[in-house]
């Protein structure tokens, strides 16, 4: 985890992952409009509401395959300094946190796209969390060393900050 390449590497991941997921939208769309475009329509069957219902379907595909082709430009056109390991954590970092009374350290990387996802790197899983997350709102312009507290509800959580590329 030393290194710019392996930055890219994960961001590679990221977009593999995107891609397969509007290869998988793109055909759920086809299959859907086809479905919309033979269903019998009103005028053939009183209640049969396929024809209405499959188009709501493909246009839901439509919207969701417009979202993850954004999200694939979005990662394009991260600056190159995004790659490069820094002190302070900014958009493009990976941090190592152990959670105090814990034994397993958590890894993240903070990316404009892809909150959710996970990534592997050898045996390690990097969780993709977005900049709005409320984890990533603590962590932004901190350094390694610091601790933050992480609250949620009623749930409060006391991360140390062990790792910053």
């Amino acid at each position: 985890m030393e290194d710019v390449m392996n930055k890219s590497k994960l961001l590679q991941q990221l977009m593999n992952t995107f891609e397969e997921k509007a290869s998988a939208t793109n055909k759920s769309f086809k299959r859907a409009q086809k479905d919309a475009i033979e269903a019998p329509g009103r005028m053939e069957s009183r209640y049969d509401s396929t024809k209405q219902e499959s188009s709501y379907l493909a246009d839901s595909y439509n919207r969701r395959s417009f979202e993850i082709d954004q999200a694939i430009k979005a990662l394009e056109s991260l600056p190159e300094s995004t790659l490069q390991d820094t002190n302070v954590i900014e958009i493009g970092s990976v941090v190592r946190l152990k959670e105090s009374g814990q034994t397993e350290d958590e890894w993240y990387i903070i990316l404009p796209v892809g909150g959710g996802e996970t990534l592997n790197d050898n045996s390690t899983e990097i969780f993709v969390i977005s900049p709005h997350s409320p984890l990533a709102d603590c962590l932004l312009e901190k350094r390694k060393g610091d601790s933050i507290k992480l609250s949620l509800d009623r749930n409060s959580r006391q991360l140390e900050i062990l790792e910053v590329l």
